[in-house]
Parts: structure tokens; sequence; C-alpha cells
């Protein structure tokens, strides 16, 4: 029995988490900003949660996600519960951190390829993080070319404190 507390107070309990995800357009998106409700921009995600599963690759913690503040279009933001309630599950892939899923349903913790918010999921991967720590930062940029030959910059910003 002793051990088996022992087990459990190792992990993690609650985790915190902050996602900023900031957008830029370049020269010419900015000229059409106002046409294609797509502009410079930013948003603010906040997460919260009790473990609620730990299993051999993975920890999944259940509690809240919302937006903290927002000045996107809504094509450039990501799932978000009308109630606030969500899932957050963190996979290992060895001694490092693999990824971390927010998702709607408990059982929903396998990354989706597309229809994501519809779904009620997000996620983001490769974060090659050290699995036994208590605090991780990551910072990821992504760009592509929307219509008309406007770039799209995305930098994402996870911070993540579990306790």
């Amino acid at each position: 029995m002793l051990l088996i507390a022992l087990a459990t107070a190792a992990e993690p309990q609650s985790v915190t988490l902050t996602y900023t995800a900031r957008f830029e357009l370049d020269e010419r998106g900015d000229q059409v900003c106002g046409l294609t409700g797509l502009c410079d921009c930013s948003t603010v995600y906040e997460g919260t949660g009790t473990l609620h599963e730990k299993a051999e690759d993975r920890l999944t913690f259940s509690g809240t996600w919302k937006v903290a503040s927002n000045t996107c279009s809504d094509k450039l933001t990501v799932w978000v519960p009308a109630d606030g309630a969500a899932f957050h599950s963190f996979h290992r892939n060895g001694e490092q951190l693999d990824d971390w899923v927010v998702h709607r349903q408990a059982t929903g913790h396998t990354r989706l390829n597309s229809g994501m918010k519809k779904s009620g999921q997000y996620w983001i991967n490769e974060l090659g993080q050290p699995w036994k720590s208590t605090h991780w930062t990551v910072h990821q940029e992504d760009g592509t070319t929307l219509a008309m030959g406007v770039k799209l910059q995305g930098f994402h910003d996870l911070d993540i404190q579990v306790r």
C-alpha cells in the first residue's frame, strides 16, 4: 500500500498553462486586412487541471481551457469549449515530452489531423522537453502562403507548469 501511495505522489497532481498564438501578415496582407478579416493579431489561452488519468506514456488532467485575450478573427483561433471545461493530455516519447493535446472528451487525447476545432481538440507536437520537469516553455514558428501570395507567419508560445 505504501508503494502505491509513493508512486502516485511522484506524479504531478495539477497543471497550469498558457498558450499564446501570434500571427503576422506581410505588407500585402496588411493592405487587404480589412477585406479578408485576417490581420496581425494574437490570442492568449489559459488552462488548468488536476490529474485525471495516468498511463504508461501519458498524463491527462481534467480542468479548464479559455481565452484570456484575443484580437484574432475566428479563422485564426483554436477550439475553446463554451463551458470552459476541457482535458489536457501530455504524451511522452521515452524521456521526452512529445506533445500536448487539449480536448473535449476524456478519451480524446489522440491527436486529430483534421477537423480539430469541430471535434473539440487542439495540439502542439514536437515539444522536445525533458519529461521529468515541472516547468516547460516551448516556442515554435510556422508560416504559409495564402491567396494573392500573402505570407502569414505564426508564432506559438506554450508555458506549462505542473505541481
